[in-house]
């Protein structure tokens, strides 16, 4: 363990994380670890309620030694969990905690190129359709474990009618459909005085439909906090051992172009390595794109409709550095093409 936490006191051995699994491995390996007298907090309780993990569970973790995360088929599916691990993994990069995981009837590879259930959260969501995410919405909020609708349109008239006088704070990430907002959050007016709504998309023209009435334009990360987030996650501490991997370092921020998820994972690909795979790598990635930062990419391109697509390709393939009205003349129903890519 690492200095910053030789002098702290534990209440647990080890904190479990897992979802679905109480029944089955979770309940053996409960019990052989207090067997061995090895002190274990196991979270018993069947119903999260809410997108933030208890305060109880929060100290558990702060006071654990070891956190072992058995990661399921199901795991990332609960933002409870995904909450757990969000503060494990930031305690770990402190030195405050040491992380041991589980893969429980799941392949490793998939969870490290998000394949199958681990492939973006937007794709996960789409979130099991709109009604799921309305019966999500209103169960999170109004802390019920089975709330259960039969149509969309039930669905949108029970979220205006039990929650039209709570006041509520709800973030809808990713949106790429307007049928989306509609189906959960068409209007302020659904929810009680003071509430708020926060929208992120892809797509503007999405927003300007919706009548959202501030938009705020994110921008990609300037240089200096990019290489941050990469030597945070590259490095134990954030801090490059030596002048030769501050180098390497800033050349791998720069190929990221300010992306957050692209400089992550350049990050956990090259954490750990040597300096001579480090070197390899990076030549590499600058020759071929690395497999990771071509899935992160291809999610703003899945996202469009076919003709945003073939608009897409003729410009990349063909029209690249073309004057923009040159080629909407070109392309069949160009304007429209054009417009979705901007």
């Amino acid at each position: 363990m690492g200095s910053s936490s030789s002098h702290r006191l534990w209440n647990y051995d080890v904190f479990l994380s897992f979802r679905d699994t109480r029944k089955s491995f979770v309940s053996h390996l409960h019990k052989a670890l207090i067997t061995r007298g090895i002190v274990t907090f196991k979270d018993d309780r069947k119903l999260e309620i809410g997108e933030s993990i208890s305060d109880e569970l929060s100290r558990a973790i702060r006071s654990s030694r070891f956190a072992v995360v058995v990661i399921s088929e199901n795991y990332v599916t609960s933002r409870w969990c995904l909450e757990e691990l969000r503060l494990i993994m930031e305690l770990q990069g402190k030195k405050e905690i040491e992380v041991v995981p589980i893969f429980y009837g799941v392949n490793p590879s998939d969870v490290r190129h998000q394949r199958g259930n681990f492939a973006l959260e937007r794709k996960l969501s789409l979130k099991h359709g709109l009604l799921y995410l309305q019966e999500q919405l209103l169960s999170n909020i109004l802390g019920e474990e089975h709330v259960k609708l039969w149509s969309v349109e039930q669905g949108a008239h029970c979220i205006k009618s039990r929650l039209g006088n709570l006041k509520a704070f709800i973030v809808l990430d990713d949106v790429d459909d307007v049928k989306q907002l509609y189906a959960l959050a068409k209007e302020v007016r659904w929810f009680g005085t003071g509430s708020r709504i926060i929208v992120t998309t892809r797509d503007k023209s999405l927003l300007n439909s919706c009548g959202v009435r501030i938009v705020y334009d994110v921008k990609c990360m300037g240089n200096d906090n990019a290489l941050t987030l990469f030597e945070q996650v590259a490095f134990e501490g954030g801090h490059p051992p030596s002048h030769v991997y501050k180098d390497l370092s800033i050349r791998a921020s720069r190929l990221a172009q300010g992306l957050p998820l692209a400089l992550e994972a350049f990050g956990f690909y090259l954490h750990g390595k040597s300096l001579m795979e480090w070197k390899d790598g990076l030549k590499s990635f600058e020759e071929a794109p690395y497999e990771n930062i071509m899935s992160i990419l291809k999610t703003s391109y899945d996202s469009l409709d076919e003709l945003g697509k073939t608009a897409f390709l003729h410009v990349a393939c063909l029209f690249n550095g073309d004057p923009v009205l040159r080629v909407m003349t070109l392309l069949d129903r160009g304007r429209f093409g054009i417009r979705d890519l901007a």
